[in-house]
């Protein structure tokens, strides 16, 4: 095979059999999947294309659309007037450019569209192609074509080159050139300079429209009115006349594709022609026939897109892997397996038909099934195949259908499950009513009989032939059958081994449990767990060995591990199996046959070493609180009201979207790595205290792993937490606590001279209460009563005054004192003046509304004896003295006597000259200046002249006390 001879296995015709029918013709088309199915219903798609940031841009009837591999974005253009947008093209500084059919032209940059450029009317035409040179400048080809260069300079051609001009191409050395209508030249652009060239052929005439078609070999060129193929010599711009056209066009029209080196062949009406060299593939026939194909457009990373009508994109992951070959009548495949000679396939059908799949064609081996054929079973050197189509007759509806002649045996009654070959002749198969052993001879003469140890719902069956034993899986546990007959069930962790499917090599048994673990049982029953890599959140449908090799599907994937669990190869199937439920699937060598819900697949694991491309990652966006940051930095420093950090990770594929994981932490917080799936790029962390973080991120494709991906970030977190903070609030503390405890020491001090200077007035208070004036006066009355024989009178005043002595010297020890008590020491002090006084004495003590207080002791008999002294000793006939108390706030005593008056009783004493003072008022004045200090009182006393007629009748003194209450 030359380089230019490329064989496409993935579209070919088969030759029609003569001996089959013409609808049992299978036909391949590559493996393919839709995108956007439901995003773009009922809409048309007529241009893709793909920015250098990897995002999909899609040009259709509704606008345009961008695609990130994860959001589909409406992208709306101010000033738009029609919504059909066309003709996308790419300029190599990455801005993108389209029009409509209102003649307007956009451009698209920073993902946001906007309106560039509307035609003149002069300049408008039917089509308008646009393109762009080296140099970004845009090209526009219209009636009259132009240029815009860089700064948006028009550049246009002269008027001699107006008219209908073609697609445009650009050559090998930067030319760009576009065939023109009804002429045998070309337009030429190079720069901002326009020309024309002629084009030399060999034929007598080339007027039409050429579109050019750059392939590895050559540019070859298709006139778009005759359909004939042409080489071009880009230089001389000569064309050669390859071949018609090989397939009858009956006057259709045809877009012209090159992708992947294959010239793909777009038809009007529905379908695709591909082919890797028509000239050397004659007759090629149209695939994707139930889709109408608008454009065909080859991504970054090889997929090749084909745009539809109505029904979203069309993605070819790989054109190496075929597509499914539907069945006859599009019927669904349930079960595959190999014949006896492992050349063809045989196929249970959803109908219960059963096919033979040889030479690329389908037959029937049988087709009166009433059923889903997903019980059928072939063995190598098996002379036979073992189904249960479901349609009963005497004999039953398990049947063995003969390789050779097709001749159909019903052998028994029963809903099949599963079954295995455990010799040359004699079958094991699992029923939903126990085990049955099947036995055969050369005269195709069967003997089924039931294994009555296995008398019990059973669903499958694995035979390891160099053991010669059979596990059963029942609804009892799995079972093991050995050669002499003998039955064990089998245990896990000490309970019975319940298994949803099982297979066997030659010396093991391999079981899947109810929690989807792999385990492996040898030959002397014991059990190991076997971890397989990638299968953690896959449940397990279906499992095969071969060649040392563990094959397992599930509803979607198939699985190759090696005995130890290394993996081997995926197959996804949103690459391979245009996301259909996989239903059976069947091995050999490095063959292996997938039987879909679209048909039947091969799959060749002889390029299971290829090696696959590293992830492409990216940070898409990433936000701290409410706002979102500049990608261009990697290092924040965030105050703590931003605690909330979003990620948006982005790795843009199509092919392997079922494969891709992440695996991502972030430093500073998580203790390991979390892995998530493709669809789980948004990545959040609501409340981040104060620290340093490092978010890592790295894609990962079945084992290849992209670049690694890192943002450092701080949270600062309050104020209060930094050290500069603490370090103050310490030195704050410290000169707090400092001053606290100088202000409590001067407090202390003070109080403590406060207390002294307390106790130093009532010792004063003792003195004036005390002095030896009282004294001596009270001993004396006492003395004169003894001396007349008045010995009771005499002895109640030495009581009294011993009394009064006793409670003088305990109340100055105290702060405060009930207030009874202190009217009992008035009583004492008033009663032993009266003896002194001759019983010329006469006093009242009013306690007013005075009930459960306290007050400070001997505060009031100093100004009582002072009325006595200097107000009432001097005072001829009755002496009158009264006490009245009044509680408030504090406590009121007002003291009146009827004596002679502070005036002359002054001018007593200066006349007498005595140094005696009965009442020490600066020690009285001292002390109340003290109370107030002490408690916050405003206590303290005034004294008042009474007067009758301007002559002085005695004196009043009000005295405000402290008091406690004492409740």
């Amino acid at each position: 095979m030359t380089s230019a001879i490329k064989l496409l296995r993935i579209v070919s015709v088969f030759v029609l059999s003569l001996i089959v029918q013409r609808d049992l013709i299978a036909v391949t088309q590559p493996s393919y999947f839709v995108l956007a199915e439901k995003q773009f219903n009922g809409i048309e798609i007529y241009d893709v294309i793909q920015d250098k940031n990897y995002n999909y841009w899609f040009a259709t009837s509704s606008g345009i659309f961008r695609y990130d591999c994860y959001t589909f974005t409406s992208v709306k253009c101010f000033g738009m007037k029609g919504n059909s947008v066309f003709g996308f093209t790419e300029a190599r500084n990455g801005e993108i450019f389209c029009y409509n059919l209102n003649a307007q032209i956009f451009r698209i940059a920073d993902n946001k569209c906007n309106l560039y450029y509307e035609l003149l009317p002069d300049e408008r035409s039917t089509d308008v192609h646009l393109t762009c040179n080296s140099d970004s400048d845009l090209v526009v080809l219209c009636r009259t074509p132009f240029l815009f260069d860089r700064n948006k300079k028009k550049h246009s051609a002269s008027p001699s080159m107006r008219g209908y001009h073609g697609i445009p191409f650009t050559t090998s050395d930067g030319r760009i050139i576009c065939s023109r209508n009804g002429s045998d030249s070309v337009l030429v652009i190079q720069g901002t300079t326009f020309t024309t060239q002629a084009l030399h052929s060999s034929e007598s005439t080339n007027l039409g429209v050429y579109k050019f078609l750059k392939f590895s070999t050559g540019t070859v060129a298709v006139n778009l009115a005759s359909k004939v193929f042409y080489d071009l010599d880009e230089k001389s711009l000569t064309l050669s006349k390859r071949i018609q056209q090989p397939f009858e066009s009956n006057g259709e029209y045809f877009s012209y594709y090159v992708c992947n080196d294959m010239l793909w062949i777009a038809r009007i009406m529905r379908g695709i022609y591909i082919s890797d060299d028509l000239f050397a593939n004659p007759t090629p026939v149209p695939v994707f026939n139930d889709w109408f194909i608008s454009d065909v457009y080859k991504d970054r990373e090889g997929n090749i897109l084909l745009s539809t009508f109505g029904v979203g994109v069309l993605v070819i992951p790989d054109v190496t892997i075929e597509g499914a070959i539907a069945l006859p009548s599009k019927q669904v495949p349930m079960s595959i397996g190999y014949s006896a000679t492992g050349d063809n396939l045989v196929v249970g059908s959803e109908n219960g038909k059963l096919y033979e799949f040889a030479n690329n064609n389908f037959g029937i081996l049988a087709g009166s099934g009433t059923r889903p054929l997903k019980a059928m079973f072939t063995w190598k050197d098996c002379p036979f195949i073992l189904y249960d189509d479901g349609e009963m007759n005497d004999k039953g509806n398990v049947k063995a259908c003969f390789n050779d002649d097709h001749e159909i045996i019903c052998l028994t009654k029963g809903s099949l499950k599963d079954a295995v070959q455990v010799s040359s002749h004699e079958i094991l198969a699992a029923f939903n009513i126990g085990t049955y052993r099947i036995t055969w001879n050369n005269k195709r003469e069967f003997t089924v009989e039931q294994i009555q140890e296995l008398r019990i719902r059973c669903h499958n069956i694995a035979h390891a032939g160099n053991t010669g034993i059979t596990a059963i899986a029942t609804s009892q546990g799995l079972k093991l059958l050995y050669k002499d007959g003998s039955v064990l069930p089998v245990n896990y962790n000490n309970v019975p081994l319940f298994v949803t499917e099982i297979t066997a090599d030659d010396s093991s048994i391999f079981a899947v449990n109810a929690d989807g673990e792999v385990l492996k049982i040898n030959a002397a029953g014991n059990i190991f767990k076997m971890p397989l890599d990638e299968m953690e959140n896959e449940e397990i449908v279906q499992l095969i060995t071969n060649g040392n090799r563990l094959y397992s599907h599930t509803d979607k994937n198939i699985y190759v591990h090696e005995y130890n669990g290394k993996l081997i190869r995926k197959i996804s199937g949103a690459e391979s199996f245009s996301g259909m439920k996989i239903n059976d699937f069947c091995v050999s060598g490095d063959e292996i046959w997938v039987a879909n819900n679209s048909g039947i697949q091969k799959f060749d694991l002889k390029d299971s070493e290829r090696q696959l491309p590293a992830p492409l990652l990216s940070f898409s966006m990433i936000s701290a609180g409410s706002d979102t940051l500049d990608l261009l930095q990697n290092e924040f420093s965030f105050e703590e009201s931003a605690r909330k950090f979003r990620f948006v990770i982005s790795s843009p594929t199509l092919r392997h979207t079922a494969n891709i994981r992440y695996h991502y932490r972030l430093l500073g917080n998580d203790t390991g790595w979390t892995i998530a799936d493709y669809a789980e790029h948004d990545i959040t962390y609501q409340s981040l205290p104060a620290g340093d973080y490092t978010f890592v991120v790295k894609a990962e494709n079945q084992g290849v792993f992209s670049n690694v991906l890192t943002f450092h970030f701080t949270v600062t977190g309050p104020f209060w937490s930094t050290w500069w903070f603490y370090a103050l609030a310490t030195l704050i503390i410290g000169i707090l606590i400092t001053l606290v405890y100088l202000n409590r020491l001067r407090v202390q001090q003070r109080k403590s001279k406060l207390i002294n200077e307390l106790y130093a007035s009532r010792l004063t208070a003792i003195q004036s209460q005390m002095n030896p004036h009282f004294i001596f006066n009270s001993l004396n009355s006492i003395q004169d009563l003894v001396l007349k024989g008045d010995i009771d009178n005499s002895y109640t005043y030495i009581t009294t005054f011993s009394d009064m002595v006793r409670r003088t010297m305990n109340y100055s020890e105290k702060d405060f004192i009930d207030f009874e008590q202190e009217l009992k020491l008035l009583n004492l002090y008033l009663s032993l003046e009266q003896l002194r006084f001759r019983q010329e004495l006469h006093f009242t003590i009013d306690e007013g509304n005075t009930e459960d207080i306290m007050i400070p002791p001997m505060l009031i008999q100093p100004f009582i004896e002072n009325a006595l002294v200097h107000g009432l000793l001097h005072k001829q006939g009755e002496k009158k003295l009264s006490i009245h108390f009044e509680l408030g706030d504090n406590l009121k005593c007002t003291i009146e006597d009827n004596g002679i008056g502070r005036k002359k009783s002054r001018q007593i004493r200066e006349r007498q000259r005595g140094d005696y003072e009965s009442f020490s008022g600066r020690a009285i004045e001292k002390r109340f200046e003290i109370l107030n200090q002490l408690y916050g009182t405003q206590c303290g006393y005034t004294y008042e002249d009474l007067r009758s007629e301007g002559e002085p009748t005695g004196t009043r003194v009000t005295i405000v006390l402290p008091v406690k209450h004492k409740f």
